[in-house]
């Protein structure tokens, strides 16, 4: 028995040495928070205000910890501060802070969740304490010290392209979600995508892939659904040692292995007569070859023909608006009329520059009523369109 009582007692001790224990469980203001040795977690914020400034003290003690999930879900919070001495910020802890602009990192958080800012819809700008041994941020992005680990891209921001710096290695579970970038360069050097890390990027279109990456999670591009073309810059052989996780349709639908034999077929299908309704074919042949190594663009002959179409384009662009010239061939013909109607029942998507010049009555929308006012320019029935007379 009495080996049993000692047995019992050391335990105890063990216990009581391997568990922090509770000072207390409070609420002060609008923060709700638990003590443990003598450190305060906050547990939840309770308030739904735009600026929130964290204390560095509650009840008397120093605050050292965001707790999991403590501002998850607050639709209100546009900026955050947070004091120095918070050295862990938890799991999920702004969490869906769809309203959340901006945060700052204190030199003294050497821990921070990788979920920790996932779902906050309008976030533009992590800003890190250039003192941090642990993080940095780089243009609003949040990345380990020495920057191999790109955590979180914010999903507010209003660019349209961006490249992974040189240094990363690892882009962190639903690191771009939700963003709306149009074109994401994967630079040589990140070797894993991990989970989600794309997830639900509806703006991007084009994604270049290096030969470094080994390994794509699971789902790392699902619900991209406007992408176009994911240019893997190795050979089909590379590709084929890449693992490849579930759910990524919508990157493999569009794989193209990208060689120089590609971009040379792709500036070849230019057509000779370019119009503004080739602005697409001629940017996606661009960024093709921008995206070939040194030695590939040297074995590229026909470069010449692209910078030609990009001159066109680009004086196109600057030209005043023709009217009853959608196609932009410089008259105004049947084959205008017929692009109009392409366009209404969903055949062709008009650019910008196009939708102007198709809309001959000025009305603001492209219809039939405009390729009829077109046929009648053509065959002499009227001298000017409306929006002309307007």
């Amino acid at each position: 028995m009495k080996k049993v009582l000692s047995l019992l007692l050391v335990m105890g001790v063990l216990l009581s040495l391997a568990v922090p224990f509770t000072v207390s469980a409070d609420t002060e203001g609008d923060f709700e928070y638990a003590v443990w040795d003598g450190e305060v977690t906050i547990t939840r914020y309770t308030r739904y205000d735009a600026v929130v400034n964290i204390p560095a003290t509650l009840g008397g003690y120093p605050v050292t910890r965001i707790g999991d999930d403590a501002f998850r879900g607050n639709y209100a919070i546009e900026q955050i501060t947070i004091p120095e001495g918070i050295t862990t910020i938890g799991s999920c802890a702004f969490y869906h802070c769809q309203e959340l602009k901006q945060i700052t990192i204190p030199a003294s958080a050497t821990t921070i969740a990788v979920n920790a800012l996932h779902w906050c819809y309008d976030l533009l700008s992590v800003d890190v304490d250039a003192n941090n041994p642990a993080y940095c941020s780089q243009d609003g992005a949040l990345f380990n010290k020495d920057k191999s680990v790109l955590i979180q891209y914010p999903a507010g921001k209003k660019d349209e392209s961006y490249t992974v710096p040189d240094s990363v290695t690892l882009i962190e579970d639903s690191a771009f979600a939700l963003s709306s970038l149009r074109e994401v360069i994967i630079s040589d050097g990140v070797t894993t995508i991990g989970y989600e890390a794309f997830h639900q990027c509806l703006s991007l279109k084009t994604v270049t892939i290096s030969n470094s990456v080994t390994a794509i999670d699971d789902r790392a591009f699902f619900g991209c659904d406007s992408l176009q073309t994911a240019y893997y810059k190795g050979t089909q052989q590379d590709w084929e040692q890449v693992t490849v996780a579930e759910l990524n349709e919508q990157l493999l639908n569009v794989l193209v292995c990208l060689t120089e034999t590609y971009v040379v077929e792709q500036i070849a299908a230019l057509p000779e007569e370019i119009t503004l309704g080739d602005k697409d074919a001629v940017s996606a042949a661009r960024r093709a070859y921008n995206a070939l190594t040194d030695e590939q663009k040297a074995l590229v002959g026909n470069i010449a023909v692209l910078e030609a179409a990009e001159a066109r384009i680009s004086e196109l662009e600057n030209t005043p608006v023709q009217y009853g010239d959608p196609n932009g061939d410089g008259n105004t013909s049947a084959s205008d009329a017929l692009e109009v109607l392409k366009s209404v029942v969903g055949k062709v998507n008009l650019t910008k520059e196009q939708v102007m010049a198709a809309d001959v009555d000025g009305n603001g929308a492209v219809n039939a009523t405009d390729a009829l006012l077109i046929l009648k320019k053509v065959v002499g029935k009227i001298d000017k369109f409306p929006v002309e007379i307007a």
